[in-house]
Formats: structure tokens, C-alpha cells, sequence
């Protein structure tokens, strides 16, 4: 299975969940629903201070606080890590890294985010978004005749993709693309018809998805997908509005319902094929 024919559960605002990387990414054969994450979410905070990205403050986590004072993301990115050499040989992790911040200039965002992910992560362990494709930086383009690389070829891999701020992301997607060290998401109206470009760095598309808009949505997503991009619907508390995703084909599934809830799973694997 290619990385866009599969569908998996994602942990929304990470930060504020009882559950943590462990209990949100464990795998219960007999009891799905509870876990079985294969993707994260984490809403950061920019704090300059001269370093670049280098300082354990640099970028902070929270879903409303710009305080110096929360969590360093370093904090969720060594969780990461201690889970890595729990779990060796283990599925590809999506990590969202919501960008709340919005002061300030965007042209430093570049470096003062990878500078950050080098400096309190492992380089190694990322999946970039050059290695979608061999030579050419036109990503969209390349999925469309390739798709994504198989699920099995991204083992033991975390990818991180920006999302929130839209000036920050898309500066960071175009600027020297094959060098940056995590994908850009594009946000669409679930109540609008998506456009589905011709070219570009963005591969992956994110909605806060309704019921009420279901049909529009629901042909997005199909959009979406004949032309092997990701799509990512999140606010999906309810088992009305996981079955619509779940019908509509939706790749990534954010919940704040991680455990107590048996219908929140995609099915009898981490990953189903769509």
C-alpha cells in the first residue's frame, strides 16, 4: 500500500490529551479504538532570541498560551525519540506542527524551524519532502504520476508537516524545497469546492470537516485523491461525523477522542487501504 491509498488515526491537539505518545500510538488488536494513533499534533509558539532555532525555547507548545513558560516542543520531540527506541521497526508517524504564532517576520521561519528539529530530533529520521521524489521539486507534479512511496518503505520514519499560520507555511514550502525538512499542509473550505493544482510543493490539504457540508467535502476529498494528495480532516469528535470521513476516504482522521470511544478506528490495522 502507497502512503495516499491508506487511511489512519491522528491524536488532535496532542498537548491536551489525557493519553500520551505511548498510550496515543499503542496498537490493541482486540480493542481498536482505544489508541492506534499513527499521527500526533502540536500547536507551537516562536520565541526568538538570537539563536536561530537552536535554544530549547525557541518554539513552545501550547493550544492557546504564547507564554515563554510552556512546554518546549524539545519536550514532545524527546518523547518521540524514547518511543523510537521502545518500537524499533515501527509505521511511519505524522506529526502536525501547528504554527499559532503570528508575530514577526516569516523569512527566518525556515531555518529557525529545521535549525530546531536538527538541533532537538535526528535529521535521519525524517521523512523529507525531497525523498518523494529523486531529482525534481515540483512535488505535486511528481505524486500525481508516482503517488507517495509504499507505507513499508517509510518504517521507522516521522513526518512532520506544518500547518495554522499560512503565510509562514507557504514562505516555508517555497523556499529552497528539496533542502526543507518538513511538508506544508494547505487548508480548504469544506464547504467549497477544492481546486487541485497543477503544480507545487503541497501535497497535503487540511479541513476542520461538518456534517452539514458533507456531499461538497466528500468530493474534495475524491478530488484529492485521484490526484494522489493527502487529505486531513480534524474536529472529528463525534461517531457521525468518523463514519462520513471514514465514507468520504479521508487519509488522516483527527480526533481528541483517543481512548474511551470504540467506534474512533479506521479498522483492523493501523493503516486500511482506502
Amino acid at each position: 500500500m502507497k502512503y495516499n491509498q491508506v487511511s489512519y488515526k491522528q491524536s488532535h491537539n496532542s498537548e491536551n490529551r489525557n493519553e500520551d505518545v505511548d498510550e496515543s500510538l499503542a496498537w490493541h488488536a482486540s480493542d481498536p479504538g482505544r489508541g492506534g494513533c499513527r499521527g500526533l499534533e502540536y500547536d507551537i509558539w516562536r520565541h526568538s532570541d538570537g539563536t536561530m532555532g537552536r535554544s530549547r525555547e525557541y518554539f513552545t507548545v501550547s493550544h492557546l498560551s504564547n507564554s515563554k513558560s510552556a512546554p518546549p516542543l524539545a519536550n514532545y520531540l524527546e518523547s518521540l525519540l524514547s518511543w523510537h527506541e521502545k518500537f524499533a521497526n515501527h509505521d511511519v508517524i505524522f506529526v502536525t506542527l501547528d504554527i499559532k504564532s503570528s508575530g514577526g517576520a516569516r523569512e527566518p521561519f525556515p531555518e529557525e524551524i529545521d535549525n530546531y528539529l536538527t538541533q532537538w530530533f535526528e535529521r535521519g529520521l525524517i521523512f523529507r519532502p525531497a525523498d518523494l521524489s529523486p531529482r525534481s521539486d515540483d512535488f505535486v507534479a511528481y505524486v500525481k504520476v508516482n503517488g507517495w512511496p509504499a507505507v513499508a518503505d517509510m518504517r521507522n520514519k516521522f513526518l512532520f508537516c506544518l500547518s495554522g499560520n499560512e503565510k509562514w507555511k507557504s514562505y516555508y514550502a517555497a523556499k529552497d524545497p528539496r533542502n526543507r525538512l518538513c511538508f506544508s499542509d494547505i487548508d480548504f473550505d469544506d464547504s467549497k469546492s477544492v481546486t487541485v493544482p497543477l503544480s507545487g510543493q503541497r501535497v497535503i490539504y487540511s479541513s476542520n470537516l461538518h456534517s452539514s457540508k458533507f456531499e461538497r467535502w466528500k468530493a474534495s476529498i475524491a478530488a484529492l485523491r485521484s490526484a494522489n494528495l493527502i487529505a486531513r480532516g480534524y474536529v472529528l469528535n463525534s461517531e457521525a461525523i468518523w463514519n462520513k470521513a471514514r465514507q468520504a476516504k479521508v487519509n488522516i482522521l483527527s480526533t481528541d477522542k483517543i481512548t474511551g470511544h470504540s467506534w474512533a478506528h479506521v479498522g483492523d490495522a493501523p493503516f486500511v487501504r482506502l
